[in-house]
């Protein structure tokens, strides 16, 4: 099942950068937020979350499930968005051998990660 957003709903943002022009060092940015909706409107507003990173010398059972199962749910939303488009009538013969190779691409890839896990 997909991540659904509710009100509990936190989003984090992780940006990695291999290398820093200046510094010649790799870097990570981060990001945690959730929206609420404004006083008095029907606008939503973004409030930063404090983060801390706590150091562990070994990963947590839930930890490594969920990076097991991250890829998987990625795929699965790939193979559903192509089955979805695959069958729109007026796409051009291009598009759908262009689309039907990349998903090709993604069920190697998928096969491929079975391996590192």
């Amino acid at each position: 099942m997909y991540q659904m957003m509710d009100q509990g709903f936190v989003g984090l943002i992780f940006s990695c950068f291999i290398e820093d022009k200046n510094t010649k060092t790799g870097r990570v940015l981060y990001t945690c937020f959730q929206s609420i909706q404004a006083q008095k409107s029907s606008e939503y507003e973004r409030i930063e979350i404090p983060i801390h990173i706590v150091p562990h010398v070994t990963i947590g059972k839930v930890c490594l499930e969920s990076a097991v199962e991250l890829p998987k749910i990625l795929c699965q939303e790939e193979q559903d968005a192509y089955r979805r488009i695959h069958s729109l009538t007026h796409l051009d013969s291009v598009t759908k051998i262009h689309n039907g190779s990349v998903e090709g691409l993604l069920a190697v890839e998928g096969y491929l990660m079975c391996f590192f896990y």
